[in-house]
């Protein structure tokens, strides 16, 4: 079972680095890619230690409603305003880029990190 331990600012930004890694990339083909681009549910599933959203559960995977409850995921839902089901629905919107995407995940980064300092202090 994956760690889900990380702090959301982390998986958020190592979601991005995996993007960066491995490309970005649009439509079904992405899903639980062991190679190659993937979309930006692939790379939160990553970032939290499982190995795709398309693998079952018992093969280290998550499936994409399961994801979709997941702090990283709810942060970029909330930061983009966004309410349809799965983010893979915005990754794929036409005229969506790389840039974009990784721009979202730094974004809500900078933000959860914040909200985590800001938890650290008032429990201290």
């Amino acid at each position: 079972m994956p760690d889900q331990t990380m702090p959301t600012s982390e998986v958020l930004n190592r979601a991005a680095d995996l993007i960066e890694e491995r490309g970005w990339g649009q439509g079904g083909g992405t899903w639980a890619a062991c190679e190659g681009a993937i979309c930006i549910d692939e790379a939160v599933a990553r970032a939290l230690g499982f190995t795709g959203c398309n693998a079952f559960p018992s093969q280290g995977g998550i499936w994409p409603q399961d994801l979709d409850e997941t702090a990283p995921s709810v942060a970029i839902r909330e930061y983009l305003d966004f309410h349809g089901y799965n983010l893979y629905h915005w990754n794929d919107s036409p005229g969506r880029t790389a840039s974009e995407v990784i721009e979202v995940l730094r974004a809500c980064a900078v933000i959860e990190a914040s909200r985590e300092r800001e938890a650290a202090e008032v429990s201290a």
